[in-house]
């Protein structure tokens, strides 16, 4: 009965929903012999991955573990995991065979193409380590300002660490789409600030030597890490040069052009069924069908992968669930997240200022960059998310309850 209660009260409702409706429409567009393991897929994405993380935020966030606890915790994980991004690089570069015995243990996958000279700490893949960094940006950036006006202070040096570890990986990770994202988004969260700057004398000879200095050490890490970060400002350049052409950028940057060829072709999958969809992870035939049809040149990644796998994946999150639900379950799934997010700003608008409401303020920020995210990530079970969004959830259901 509890569980129902905070499912109906809360945000939850419409998860519960759209998980209702991939399982309904899954009678709609397929046979029904199909049926059956799209309701199966339904239930191991949401019953083994997702609610979980929804009822431990339920029942143990904050009766066991406060919110300011949680973000001593989330804070030292993200140092850790930054700790081991610059060790892991570190050996890529130095002992390359030790990095492929770590990488061994923590995956047990084939080791080829492993020596990527990126950084990509825990994670599978450096890209992966650059959403997770650029997700948790705003949570890392208030931390460092919470603390910056007693800088002989330990949470200063820990912050202040955090922070430097931070955008150091995340260069280091050489993923282009990330760094970009992270440049936009470190204006826009900074936009007050250089807003200030613009009417101060003292301001703007502050900020034009800090931000000098901050280009002159970029530009050192750069030529002591050698040619390859210098690619990755030149491959950026030449993808914007060619973004107008789908044959110029299949040239320019095959891997880019891979993510936009997955696009369209997702597009013009979901525009065929764009009401109901074609049932729960179930577009790989349609998705090879129109692979081998598609109306724009593809690269050669697109085009093997489908032959060998009989079918790709849909290319995120979002365009996903308009192929998979259609347009109704994408709006169920979409009310889950927006109204998460605005539920609890409408909350912290009647708290006072502590260090918990300053917490949830930045996990909101975080879920935020994680619907961002969900345009580019196709992982619809990343625990990660889920957990991010299970401690809004927990804090609503704590209000409700107070």
């Amino acid at each position: 009965n509890k569980i129902l209660y905070y499912f109906w009260k809360t945000p939850l409702k419409f998860l519960i929903l759209f998980v209702l409706w991939a399982i309904l429409s899954s009678f709609f567009v397929t046979s029904i012999s199909n049926a059956p393991k799209i309701i199966a897929r339904v239930l191991r994405d949401y019953i083994v991955f997702v609610m979980p993380f929804c009822l431990i935020g339920i029942f143990f966030i904050p009766k066991y573990i406060s919110f300011t606890k949680l973000k001593k915790i989330l804070l030292n994980i993200i140092l850790i995991v930054n700790i081991y991004g610059i060790f892991d690089y570190l050996i890529q570069v130095i002992s390359p065979d030790l990095h492929l015995f770590l990488f061994k243990f923590f995956y047990s996958l084939p080791l080829e193409d492993r020596i990527l000279n990126r950084a990509m700490s825990v994670f599978f893949e450096p890209t992966f380590f650059g959403a997770f960094l650029f997700c948790f940006l705003p949570l890392i950036y208030n931390n460092f300002l919470s603390h910056c006006k007693n800088i002989y202070n330990k949470k200063f040096l820990f912050a202040f660490l955090l922070l430097i570890l931070s955008l150091i990986n995340l260069l280091l990770t050489k993923s282009p789409i990330f760094l970009i994202f992270a440049i936009i988004y470190s204006l826009f969260h900074f936009r007050k600030f250089i807003f200030k700057t613009i009417f101060s004398l003292k301001k703007i000879l502050f900020f034009s030597f800090f931000f000098t200095l901050f280009a002159l050490v970029i530009i050192l890490l750069i030529n002591i890490l050698g040619s390859e970060e210098q690619k990755v400002i030149a491959r950026i350049i030449v993808t914007f040069k060619n973004v107008n052409s789908m044959s110029n950028l299949i040239n320019a940057d095959g891997s880019f052009a891979t993510r936009i060829g997955l696009y369209i072709i997702s597009i013009l999958v979901f525009i065929k069924h764009p009401f109901v969809g074609y049932g729960y992870a179930n577009t790989k035939e349609v998705m090879y069908n129109q692979i081998c049809n598609s109306p724009i040149p593809l690269t050669d990644e697109i085009i093997n992968s489908n032959n060998i796998h009989q079918g790709m994946t849909v290319a995120n999150i979002l365009l996903q669930t308009l192929c998979w639900t259609g347009i109704i379950g994408t709006i169920l799934l979409y009310l889950f997240f927006i109204k998460s997010i605005c539920t609890v700003n409408k909350i912290l608008k009647y708290e006072k200022v502590n260090e918990e409401k300053l917490f949830i303020r930045d996990i909101n920020l975080v879920a935020i960059n994680y619907i961002i995210y969900s345009a580019y990530w196709s992982l619809i079970t990343d625990t990660v998310m889920w957990f991010i969004f299970s401690i809004l959830i927990s804090y609503i259901v704590y209000k409700k309850k107070c």
